[in-house]
């Protein structure tokens, strides 16, 4: 199903090339246009503050370079709150922490693609319904 009327877009956060070319490829499929790539938590929060157009969901990462997902989603959700983002993280004792900074979804690495697909679908759908 074609998104591309229904989410501003996706940002992705992630310091693997691996993995970001699996969530671009999932992502393409989708139909969902990708508002930037960062590789590090404060790359994450620079981008998103001086993008244009801000993603409304974002995929998140916990163990980066430089500033944790935690610490960038943080950031992130004080510039604008209803930034929906998706930890995708091999660290399963940060799913509270990260659901407590803001996120709306914890994927466990690794995951399949279905879960990640399904997951960004429901977040989407989510996304249907803007906040002012």
């Amino acid at each position: 199903m074609d998104r591309k009327d229904h989410a501003a877009g996706i940002a992705i956060v992630e310091d693997e090339q691996e993995l970001i070319n699996i969530y671009k490829l999932i992502l393409k499929r989708m139909g969902v246009p990708i508002i930037f790539i960062a590789y590090d938590g404060h790359d994450a929060v620079k981008k998103f503050s001086s993008s244009e157009q801000k993603p409304d969901i974002i995929i998140m990462d916990h163990r980066l370079p430089i500033m944790t997902g935690l610490e960038a989603t943080e950031e992130i959700l004080k510039m604008k709150p209803q930034t929906r983002v998706i930890f995708i993280s091999a660290d399963e004792d940060i799913r509270d922490k990260a659901l407590e900074a803001g996120a709306v979804a914890f994927i466990k690495k690794p995951a399949s693609l279905s879960v990640i697909n399904d997951t960004v679908d429901a977040v989407i759908k989510g996304c249907q319904h803007p906040a002012s």
